[in-house]
């Protein structure tokens, strides 16, 4: 436990130095400043819900993944490779601080595009469930890239995958095919998103499936981005 809060610590501290916060702030106002001007038009639930996925993926993968270059070009991850910090120890700060972060701006930007009109109960969980399989895929996606352009490929490659799914969810009318695009997280992210609006109609057993669901790609993202650390980062693989 004194392992993983140091280095909570040392991310938070790191963070503040690299001006992380500074971006995320600007990030999260640019998003808040689009959500007050749609909050008059009386868009719907799953527009906003949309507005609301673009913070996970921001923070998620392109911070988490910027951060994670700029340990490897001041040779932090180097000094990490050779002590006893355990993946785990290491992956777990990087989901405490980035999905703190996210949470935060999240909360922020659903206030601002809903007035405040939230189901806050539900709307915590699913930020905390969205902005965890972001941050996990998005360390996942960066240790294996070598460069800035290298990881703005694997970056751009996921943000499509993760986009498609916007067919089915914006069209419930989509063929059968399309349909099977929801199989993609990002579908059931969404829902959970959406669920947090207090107009949104959704039922308890749907938002509890698409929990469970997003709570499955959690624990392969996990084992994923442990294994990542291991094969690309302690053994010198990156």
């Amino acid at each position: 436990m004194n392992a993983t809060l140091r280095m909570i610590r040392w991310d938070m501290l790191l963070q503040i130095r690299s001006h992380l916060y500074s971006a995320t702030a600007m990030a999260t106002l640019s998003l808040c400043l689009v959500g007050a001007l749609l909050h008059p038009l009386d868009i719907s639930e799953k527009l906003l819900a949309l507005l609301l996925f673009a913070d996970p993926a921001v923070i998620g993968l392109t911070l988490t993944g910027a951060f994670v270059l700029m340990e490897r070009g001041n040779n932090t991850l180097l000094a990490l490779a050779v002590s006893p910090l355990r993946g785990s120890t290491y992956v777990f700060a990087k989901i405490a601080t980035f999905s703190g972060l996210g949470i935060l701006s999240g909360i922020a930007v659903a206030i601002a595009a809903s007035d405040g009109d939230l189901r806050f109960a539900i709307m915590l969980p699913s930020l905390s469930l969205t902005n965890a399989a972001a941050v996990l895929f998005g360390f996942a996606l960066v240790t294996r890239a070598n460069s800035v352009n290298s990881f703005l490929v694997h970056m751009s490659v996921a943000l499509l995958i993760m986009v498609v799914p916007f067919i089915p969810y914006l069209d419930e009318t989509s063929n059968n095919a399309l349909l099977m695009l929801a199989l993609i997280p990002s579908y059931s992210m969404l829902v959970l998103l959406e669920a947090g609006f207090a107009e949104a109609s959704i039922s308890l057993a749907q938002y509890l499936l698409n929990c469970s669901y997003v709570m499955v790609w959690i624990i392969i993202g996990w084992f994923w981005a442990v294994r990542e650390y291991q094969n690309h980062i302690r053994l010198g693989g990156a």
